[in-house]
This record gives structure tokens, sequence and C-alpha cells, in this order.
């Protein structure tokens, strides 16, 4: 069984596409995908969005959840643990 952690972030403006290589992330589901190129779409709206996005192996570390920070977005600080 793989384990996997789901956790969301929290932003607005463009979402930062490198953070999911530099976590190991991706869309946790197919509207989350939806959520994220909605967001690298040129308009001047820039709502506060919430996307799930899913890691195997290990959770978000302190440097990560920083480095989300940092690029302007907020990581829940208490990921899910799924076993498939």
């Amino acid at each position: 069984m793989a384990k996997q952690w789901v956790y969301e972030v929290t932003g607005q403006g463009p979402f930062p596409i490198d953070m999911l290589r530099y976590c190991g992330a991706r869309p946790f589901a197919p509207r989350d995908s939806e959520v994220i190129t909605d967001s690298l779409m040129i308009n001047t709206e820039r709502p506060v969005r919430s996307i799930r996005l899913v890691t195997d192996y290990h959770k978000p570390t302190p440097v990560e959840i920083g480095q989300w920070r940092s690029q302007g977005w907020r990581l829940d600080p208490e990921p899910g643990l799924r076993d498939d």
C-alpha cells in the first residue's frame, strides 16, 4: 500500500507551478487541476483559491511550508495521511 499525504494550499494570483516539482506534489483531483489552470489565466480578478494537492512518501516539511509562504500561498499545516 502506498502512503499519500493530502493537503490544501490557499492563495491569490497565479499558482506557483514550480512548487509542485519542489514538493513532489500533484493536484489531488481534476477539479484542483482546473483551479490551477484558471489561476494562470490573464485577468484582473484575483480571488482567493484553495487547491488540494497530494504527495507520496512524506508530509510537507517546515521548509516546504515556508517556501509556499514565500510564494504568497498558505499551506494547511495538518495534512491527512491516506493509505491506498
